[in-house]
């Protein structure tokens, strides 16, 4: 005969156990975390996951902290090779196109190291940047080791980039503004100070344009860089960057922000529109539009003649304007099918007897049949 044992009620036991779980869980995490701790070294370090050398680079070294900009701040980071394998590695890639690395391709035996050197343009600045006296600098180094033919992730250098002047973007761009012999046009680019300073400086391109500095007033710091292209330059595109320097209040130089000016320099006669497009009109019919000759603000120019390589186009003189821009009516007699294209030459001289082409397209595309859907 077996005697009755007493159990503890069923609830009792639920209770025990919704009390015991939640710590031991909790202490299991803990430990885990104390065991993760205790085997991982302090710093950034980098396994390749197919072989056992460990790369560390101190995270000190990867704080830059708050920086003045420059045109290229360095910094040395030293790689140890922390594992029991040598690790080649046959590239550093950066993640922005103002840094460099050298030397890109390095050899780290076990137990040793290697130093390598970035180098970081500081003025630039992303399109959201512009204008910030503060901005922050992020740049990755994502090495390829050998064999494997693609980075890997690798470590990041961070900071705080500091500006003592800062402009408003980046390009001064004159489109086609810019006529030779014509009216000299002007673009601002506008530059605040985030120090005090005595004045700014601006250094460009003489024989390409003037540029200088106008204090804005009842702002103080605030300045506009006034850039005007010569109009006496070649015909062409232009392009060149202008420097700014601010002189402190104990007259010290510092170099600052810079910004790249962009144009045409167009010739000084021009046809507008310099491609007529008439569209789609049936074979016999004619059609007919204007084009402005646009001559330079200056006595002594002419049409010499025009020549036109069809005899199915004309050219007749509208109007006189002012004595500067002259109109043409252009007729064009569809005599041919599909997409044509005429070539209309008016040949000008200028005061000096110089004979400058200026070309101009009209384009049309014939239809042999009667249209029946109007």
């Amino acid at each position: 005969m077996v005697g009755n044992r007493k159990t503890a009620a069923p609830w009792l036991r639920r209770v025990v156990t919704l009390v015991l779980i939640p710590p031991a869980c909790i202490g299991a995490y803990y430990v885990g975390q104390l065991l993760a701790v205790n085997r991982s070294a302090p710093g950034a370090d980098l396994t390749p996951p197919q072989s056992g050398p460990v790369l560390y680079v101190a995270p000190e070294s990867l704080a830059l902290g708050e920086v003045w900009e420059s045109a290229e701040h360095a910094v040395k980071l030293v790689i140890e090779n922390w594992g029991n394998q040598p690790t080649d590695i046959t590239d550093i890639g950066t993640s922005c196109e103002c840094s460099s690395v050298t030397p890109r391709a390095l050899s780290i035996p076990p137990g040793g190291s290697a130093t390598i050197t970035v180098k970081m343009d500081l003025f630039h600045r992303l399109p959201y940047h512009m204008g910030l006296e503060r901005r922050p600098l992020s740049v990755r180094l994502d090495p390829v080791f050998k064999d494997m033919g693609r980075p890997v992730e690798g470590w990041e250098i961070k900071g705080i980039v500091r500006s003592r002047v800062s402009l408003e973007k980046t390009r001064l761009h004159f489109d086609d503004k810019c006529l030779q012999y014509g009216p000299a046009a002007s673009r601002k680019m506008l530059a605040v100070a985030h120090i005090p300073i005595k004045t700014l400086k601006v250094v460009g391109n003489a024989d390409i344009a003037d540029v200088r500095v106008e204090p804005i007033n009842g702002k103080t710091g605030h300045f506009a860089i006034v850039v005007t292209p010569n109009p006496t330059q070649p015909i062409g595109i232009f392009r060149f960057d202008v420097s700014t320097m601010a002189i402190g209040m104990n007259d010290e130089q510092h170099l600052c922000a810079n910004f790249t000016v962009f144009g045409e320099m167009l010739p000084p006669a021009r046809i507008v529109p310099g491609i007529l497009l008439l569209g789609e009109h049936v074979i016999g019919q004619t059609a007919t539009a204007e084009v402005s000759i646009r001559l330079p603000n200056r006595e002594g120019w002419m049409i010499d003649h025009i020549e036109i390589d069809s005899g199915d186009t004309s050219v007749a003189r509208v109007e006189n304007v002012n004595g500067k821009s002259l109109r043409y009516a252009i007729t064009q007699t569809i005599n041919e099918p599909g997409d044509q294209t005429r070539t209309i030459r008016f040949v000008l001289r200028d005061p000096n007897g110089k004979a400058i082409p200026c070309n101009m397209k009209v384009i049309y595309h014939g239809n042999p049949k009667v249209r029946t859907d109007k």
